[in-house]
């Protein structure tokens, strides 16, 4: 099994290929939610049942973003695709705003040829009319219209998740290490991250400080803590605030002006560029790309959307589902957006036995409504690139065996393999940080566990095929077997300066004490009569 897990290695990659299936489908028909929710429940079972290994925050953010597409996907449903052509110009939100503009011009001028007491009287009703279609259009947010409203409700549930997402993380930076505030934490980013790639060499080695310092403003505050807010524009798409946002605009120019502003595909069309900056610095898996499913949700302006099914019992229980399945989802963020208020989780005395009741329980552990900031390690930035470096010792001579994905020899170019994610050379950066980096995070006594790599070590030495499979064990020239040893040592290191035939520079921390380990060199003997086993 892997480590903590219940479920062997070849269940793991069983059941994600059967996984695969559903992925493939919902890739062509987004709309079969079916498929959609069986890929949700194959990732729960990776992350409640596949070890510790499964417990980075990308898992965590999978599992939100897979429930609520899901349900948005649901939504989708509820809407008759097949009707082409005849509601197209009626629901493009700007052109009905032009044809009740022209409306209202006809109805003005028939007013002005009458007497004053009639023009008072019309007047008013032209007013109440007016303001009455403002408020019961469904065509945008369907406030009387069931399907709308779930339509609507879903796309703000992205918002508020990538809203909690980003805003928290820049509260918990703000709150963290000084150079998040002077604007330096980025060369330690770069160079220090759990699997830095080619790009990211180049982009510390090359650009100056002055881009680097304006990247890292780009990041924080702009990005996760104003842009944030630009998201929430959905909001004034909907319900009363919407038709509140439509009588300020009738009232003043410049609010309307104001309000033609594509606020919301602005904020997210800068937060997209954000995460493909990220995702192209670093080896950090599927995590921007989950990331950018619910900012994709916030990208419309216009929508154009066909008339909703009507008649059957689809059509009449599927809205009621999806409204219960968006607020269970939503109750266990109180939480999170109490702590955004005054630094506590405590919702009061009036919502606290809520959050404390089982189903805010059950929604909590499918990863819903997750408090980001809780993973405050990653407000420090990392001080250090410590990295354990394996070797065997084969005919008594010492032999580096490079994992792949991680840091190993100088000479080796840093690899790029996003949007995979390799788990086991990641365990490696994260069991070096020791626990001390992990302390107040849920992985401090999980992730940082040396017992996996020690059990690994005795797996070598008994040379079982599937641990020497994880290695690069080409110097060993196929004398696995013969190994008499097999040792780890902490090497720091750094990116190497331009010029230089290596890409890494490292120093070895010898034999001295070290968090969780004991010490910074530990050998293994291998004892030669055991049978290799697979």
């Amino acid at each position: 099994a892997t480590p903590g897990g219940q479920l062997s290695a070849e269940d793991l990659v069983l059941l994600n290929a059967v996984a695969l299936l559903p992925a493939v489908t919902v890739l062509l028909k987004p709309m079969w939610w079916p498929a959609l929710m069986v890929c949700y429940c194959i990732s729960y079972i990776n992350q409640k049942f596949g070890g510790f290994w499964f417990t980075d925050g990308m898992d965590t953010e999978l599992l939100e973003v897979g429930f609520l597409t899901m349900v948005l996907s649901m939504s989708l449903t509820l809407f008759d695709w097949e009707e082409k052509g005849s509601f197209s110009e009626s629901l493009l939100p700007r052109e009905r705003e032009r044809e009740r503009g022209r409306e209202g011009e006809r109805r003005m001028s028939a007013v002005q040829s009458l007497n004053t007491a009639a023009r008072r009287r019309l007047s008013s009703v032209s007013s109440m009319s007016s303001m009455s279609s403002m408020t019961s259009s469904p065509s945008i947010a369907g406030d009387r219209d069931l399907p709308t409203v779930c339509l609507s409700l879903s796309e703000i549930s992205m918002a508020l998740l990538q809203f909690r997402l980003f805003f928290s993380a820049g509260l918990v930076k703000l709150g963290g290490a000084r150079c998040w505030r002077e604007g330096t934490c980025v060369d330690n980013f770069l160079q220090n991250q759990q699997a830095p790639n080619e790009f990211s060499w180049y982009i510390s080695t090359y650009a100056p400080l002055p881009m680097k310092m304006a990247g890292q403003f780009f990041v924080m505050p702009v990005a996760e803590v104003i842009l944030p807010w630009l998201l929430l524009g959905v909001i004034f798409t909907v319900g009363p605030l919407r038709a509140l946002r439509r009588w300020l605009a009738s009232r003043s120019w410049t609010v309307k002006q104001l309000t033609r502003f594509p606020v919301r595909f602005f904020g997210a069309a800068l937060v997209c560029l954000l995460l493909m900056l990220l995702f192209l610095s670093g080896n950090f898996g599927y995590l921007h790309l989950v990331c950018l499913v619910p900012v994709l949700a916030c990208l419309s302006t216009d929508r154009d959307i066909p008339p909703p099914r009507s008649g059957g019992v689809y059509t009449t229980v599927v809205p009621w589902i999806v409204l219960g399945l968006l607020t269970f989802a939503f109750l266990p963020s109180f939480k999170a957006y109490a702590w955004m208020l005054h630094g506590s989780e405590y919702t009061g005395t009036f919502l606290e036995p809520l959050m404390d009741s089982q189903p805010i329980r059950l929604a909590e552990d499918m990863s819903l409504g997750i408090p980001y900031y809780r993973q405050k390690f990653f407000s420090h930035p990392y001080a250090k690139q410590n990295i354990w470096v394996l070797s065997a010792q084969v005919d008594g001579d010492w032999v580096e065996l490079d994992v792949p994905f991680k840091a190993g020899r100088p000479d080796r170019r840093p690899a790029w393999v996003g949007p995979f994610f390799p788990r086991f050379g990641v365990s490696w950066w994260y069991l070096s940080q020791g626990q001390a980096f992990f302390r107040s995070s849920e992985l401090e006594e999980t992730i940082a566990d040396p017992a996996w790599m020690i059990a690994f070590m005795d797996l070598l030495c008994r040379g079982q095929a599937t641990a020497w499979s994880f290695v690069d064990a080409e110097p060993l020239g196929g004398r696995q077997t013969k190994a008499q040893r097999v040792a780890v040592q902490l090497y720091n290191y750094k990116f190497a300066p331009p010029g230089s035939e290596a890409w890494w520079m490292r120093q070895s921390y010898g034999n001295v004490s070290w968090p969780v380990l004991g010490t910074t060199r530990l050998e293994r003997a291998c004892d030669t009569r055991v049978p290799q086993t697979r």
